[in-house]
């Protein structure tokens, strides 16, 4: 139980960290 909540918090930060990286690359793209 311990590991699947851990497993589940790792893929909410995967997807928080692709998002995050998503915006940055937009946004460096408007800006150029």
């Amino acid at each position: 139980m311990i590991s699947h909540s851990m497993k589940g918090m790792f893929v909410e930060w995967t997807i928080v960290i692709l998002i995050i990286i998503e915006v940055v690359l937009m946004t460096i793209d408007l800006l150029k």
